[in-house]
């Protein structure tokens, strides 16, 4: 947790503090999530719960790696949903590309829904960096289409004092734990809120 604090509050009580309370993240998050993302028919990845024992294909990283439990989620995303786009590139593309290709564009509409997947389910950490983009042609038109990774932060949940008044300090009150209701929508979304401003600067309040 500690990488993702500002860096005026690393090494000190607060990010001490905000490791030890790490275990709010739920580590079944993944396995969960695909099956929900397909009943609201949006793109997702299918991570795989996996239990690597020491060996010697692992060489010098038998004592590091071997004997423990691992999430691997797929590199080369392939989509269980129908109309796969496939042709990846990241965030930082995809602005680059809409900035300097006329015919570029957004699927907003899935974008939207990923978006209320996202607050569905508690996952406050949809930055820049956790999203690929699927490009389909239509014609002359490139149109991209979001696929979440990382659905690490899914269904966290903290309480607490201490842990309260350390991660408000740390100006992390976007990180709100999972409940049928979201205490504040707009400090939920603070991480996102540069890409979300990009992306739906045209979309309607009916969409």
């Amino acid at each position: 947790m500690g990488k993702n604090l500002p860096e005026q509050f690393r090494n000190t009580f607060i990010e001490d503090r905000i490791n030890d309370a790490t275990s709010m993240a739920n580590p079944y998050a993944a396995a969960a999530t695909p099956y929900l993302a397909n009943k609201a028919n949006i793109y997702h990845r299918t991570p795989v719960y996996t239990y690597v024992p020491k060996q010697p294909a692992l060489n010098e990283y038998n004592d590091a790696y071997g004997n423990i439990f691992y999430v691997f989620e797929q590199k080369n995303y392939r989509s269980s949903v129908n109309n796969d786009p496939g042709n990846y590139i990241e965030t930082a593309q995809l602005l680059d590309t809409l900035k300097y290709n006329s015919n570029s564009s957004v699927d907003v509409k899935a974008y939207i829904r990923e978006r209320l997947f996202d607050m569905f389910t508690g996952d406050w950490n949809r930055n820049e960096m956790q999203w690929q983009w699927g490009m389909k042609k239509t014609g002359n038109k490139e149109i991209y289409t979001p696929v979440p990774q990382d659905r690490d932060e899914a269904y966290s949940k903290h309480d607490g004092l201490l842990t309260g008044i350390a991660m408000s300090a740390a100006g992390f009150n976007y990180i709100q734990s999972f409940d049928d209701n979201l205490k504040n929508v707009n400090a939920f979304n603070f991480q996102e809120r540069n890409l979300d401003r990009r992306l739906l600067n045209e979309a309607t309040l009916d969409e």
